[in-house]
């Protein structure tokens, strides 16, 4: 005989809002209450789950914290062949969700407490890519601390992803990428306002006031050669950050990316074309002594939309890649299966929908050829 077992399931409670499960224990001959769901449907959920685990005979550990959950994920992560910008990710929401929930205990968190987490994010101005994106990281939390048996249920898995609309893509033209590029060269001049002390200096003083002053900004010296790398290669701004001199091979006019750093999971080269070969030559010779080629670049997605506003240009950091995805075709004339290689797309749908979308010079080139010459 089940010690316990779920007696009856989605039940109104009087006087008490919200579904519960009545639950009995065959050991005390008694009834008990589980804690309160707002749905029935996810009172149901709840059901299922614990009649699978108390049908395994698993206790949940009360001695196991979220923090200690989410480092053993991190760390069971870290063991296996993920990209380093995807780990890098992990630790960045493991870190925000940490700062959260911390030293509870994993089995005390309920579906009530992650739906007020995401309703707290969402109300501050996160995004539904980014919402979407912790949510996986939470669910896979909670999926590992399942597997290891230390909680029966997944609190995390019956919440549903946000929706998040489709940016259309942006492939910069020839005139906007020299203005863009010329900007990383070229020191500029702006107004600042801010907190001085008498003596015009900023902060450090009880009598500071609100000033204007005017600034030199200066673009990194690493940022020109960054822009023109990545529009001719395409890659990622995670396979930038992480790309090391000795994959770059300067008289061969390649780079080879090993599989770990790349997100299909498989080895690519890519071919360095003129300007991209010149480029790295250049910049190798300023380089800091390190592996990495772009050591300084950690913040180029904040950097670049600045420069290219200073240009003139609305462009953020993955319009680059796009880009260089839709030259392949309309400027190269590269088929499908070359496109693919050299931006590391697995299927081919997703690298039409996201970056070969035909911009509106094509459009119109494509029906003026289906029109009935004159004449005719």
């Amino acid at each position: 005989m089940e010690p316990k077992r779920i007696a009856e399931e989605g039940v109104k409670r009087p006087g008490r809002d919200g579904w519960y499960l009545r639950i009995y224990d065959a050991v005390k001959k008694t009834n008990t209450w589980s804690r309160r769901f707002p749905t029935k449907y996810e009172a149901e959920a709840w059901s299922r789950a614990e009649r699978r685990r108390l049908a395994r005979g698993i206790e949940e550990d009360p001695a196991v914290t979220f923090r200690q959950a989410t480092e053993a994920f991190l760390a069971e992560r870290e063991t296996r062949r993920v990209v380093h910008a995807t780990l890098r990710s992990y630790r960045g929401f493991g870190k925000q969700l940490v700062a959260v929930f911390g030293d509870n205990p994993l089995g005390s968190l309920t579906r009530e407490d992650l739906d007020r987490h995401f309703a707290e994010r969402a109300a501050t101005g996160v995004t539904p890519r980014t919402l979407n994106y912790e949510l996986t990281v939470l669910r896979s939390i909670f999926k590992l601390a399942v597997e290891r048996q230390w909680i029966g249920r997944n609190p995390a898995a019956s919440i549903r992803r946000w929706k998040q609309g489709k940016p259309e893509p942006r492939a910069l033209t020839r005139e906007e990428l020299d203005q863009i590029v010329r900007a990383c060269g070229e020191p500029w001049v702006a107004e600042v306002t801010g907190l001085r002390n008498v003596a015009g200096r900023r902060g450090g003083s009880s009598t500071e006031r609100t000033a204007r002053w005017t600034q030199t900004f200066r673009p990194p010296e690493w940022l020109k050669p960054y822009v023109i790398v990545a529009v001719n290669t395409g890659l990622r701004r995670g396979t930038m950050l992480a790309l090391k001199w000795p994959e770059v091979d300067l008289k061969r006019a390649d780079i080879r990316i090993p599989a770990e750093k790349l997100k299909a999971g498989r080895g690519m080269t890519i071919p360095l074309n003129r300007e991209a070969l010149e480029a790295l030559s250049e910049w190798r010779k300023h380089a800091a002594v390190t592996d990495l080629v772009f050591p300084e670049a950690g913040n180029v997605s904040k950097i670049f939309p600045r420069v290219a506003k200073r240009a003139g240009v609305d462009a953020k950091l993955h319009d680059l890649r796009s880009t260089f995805a839709s030259r392949l075709f309309s400027e190269a004339g590269a088929d499908l299966p070359t496109a693919m290689s050299l931006t590391g797309h697995t299927t081919a749908q997703i690298l039409l929908r996201h970056y070969a979308a035909a911009d509106d010079k094509r459009r119109r080139q494509a029906v003026e050829k289906i029109a009935r010459q004159e004449g005719v």
